[in-house]
């Protein structure tokens, strides 16, 4: 069961998957933890990664806030 995703929850999530990114964790790591992380919190979230970029979209279809972060592929 998912509830309203709250600004705070975006941007924790937000941060985590940057965080995860630059600690080194493989795209497919990376979205399996974001989504263990969001199911957790009880929000609908999607992530897809890849070295230089990473989309988040936090809520469900249609009502998503949608973040894109350019990364750095080091």
């Amino acid at each position: 069961m998912t509830r309203p995703a709250s600004d705070d929850d975006t941007l924790f999530l937000v941060e985590l998957a940057q965080a995860l990114h630059g600690a080194g964790a493989s795209a497919t790591r990376l979205e399996s933890a974001m989504a263990d992380v969001s199911a957790r919190l009880g929000v609908e979230a999607q992530v897809f990664a890849s070295p230089t970029a990473m989309f988040v979209g936090v809520g469900p279809p249609g009502y998503q806030r949608l973040t894109l972060l350019r990364m750095d592929p080091r």
